[in-house]
């Protein structure tokens, strides 16, 4: 395939992507779990105070800030529409495919790059509102909190993997990453963070240097904490450690309650993803091979892991499951 024909598939097969995440964002109906909230939000910040994030005119603290504060940006400049509130998603997950094909690309070449482009159309999950009938209206075109995280995720990866050795100011950025993560969503980066740091202490990064970088995750994390906590004080320890952070990894809340294998049932069912097969195949061959790659061990262990928390969250939601998909389709074709 001559370098040309390479690039105008690869233009190709990025624009359908971007067509399929667009075709339905200004027509689809709100999802009352959480779009529905998620837009209140944001509304009701426009018109008390943008830098208070409430909702029914309370402080909200189910949540961190960041996507609010983003999507205030659109909406705030294009007006209210559903094109405004679900554009950072688009945008998020853009850049996830973005990052996706340049680390492949970089580690495999621009065909597989072109190839994992194309992987992200075998994935139903990331683009239909409760597919094959799961609850599950969370996408990477809706008014979500969850691409940014994922994107931010990716971001960390692509910024510690992208070259063999890298540098400490892309160390730094895969670090403030996360931060940024934990300030979209909370604390799934905490997972990543501790997966960094075990491989660059692996590598051969002295304490001082750890301790430097988790200083850039900490700061703006702590920041936020602190100022929610001087603000509010136990309203906000209530409502966000206690209630959605803890209650919900200990008990099911709401009555989301599904059965223990609830996570391998949805990556393995076709009907949401398409590339559990080929992924899974993969991944034995990893195993059998006896290779040593320091990007695929860390995926692998990062899946693992992902499913094993998932496993053990006594609330299952359909679509905590997201984050996998971008992680197996890089593992795929790196």
């Amino acid at each position: 395939m001559s370098k040309k024909l390479l690039i105008f598939l690869t233009i190709i097969s990025f624009s359908l992507v971007t067509l399929v995440l667009l075709r339905d964002i200004n027509t689809r109906s709100v999802e009352r779990w959480d779009e529905q909230t998620n837009i209140d939000v944001v509304s009701e910040s426009l018109t008390d105070n943008i830098f208070y994030i409430s909702y029914k005119q309370e402080p909200f603290f189910e949540k961190p800030p960041l996507w609010y504060f983003l999507t205030i940006i659109p909406v705030l400049y294009a007006g209210q529409s559903l094109v405004s509130y679900r554009i950072v998603s688009v945008i998020s997950a853009l850049l996830i495919i973005l990052l996706t094909y340049l680390l492949v690309s970089k580690r495999s070449g621009p065909r597989a790059g072109l190839l994992s482009i194309l992987a992200y159309l075998f994935i139903p999950q990331l683009y239909l509102v409760n597919p094959a009938g799961y609850f599950s209206s969370h996408t990477f075109n809706s008014a979500d909190l969850d691409t940014l995280q994922i994107f931010f995720i990716v971001f960390s990866i692509f910024a510690l993997f992208y070259d063999k050795k890298p540098t400490p100011l892309l160390i730094a950025l895969s670090y403030f990453a996360l931060a940024l993560g934990y300030l979209t969503k909370g604390p799934f980066v905490l997972l990543p963070l501790f997966l960094n740091t075990i491989y660059l202490k692996r590598k051969g990064l002295k304490l001082k240097g750890l301790f430097y970088y988790l200083t850039i995750f900490l700061i703006p994390v702590l920041l936020w904490h602190l100022y929610m906590q001087l603000t509010f004080g136990n309203d906000f320890t209530s409502a966000y450690v206690n209630y959605h952070i803890l209650q919900r990894g200990f008990t099911p809340l709401e009555g989301h309650v599904e059965p223990l294998l609830f996570y391998l049932q949805l990556f393995f069912d076709p009907r949401l993803n398409l590339l559990a097969l080929p992924i899974t195949i993969s991944i034995l061959s990893f195993l059998r091979s006896g290779k040593k790659d320091s990007l695929k061990k860390y995926l692998l262990i990062f899946i693992l892991l992902v499913m094993v928390l998932l496993t053990l969250t006594a609330t299952k939601l359909a679509w905590y499951i997201l984050p996998l998909y971008p992680l197996g389709i890089i593992f795929l074709f790196i």
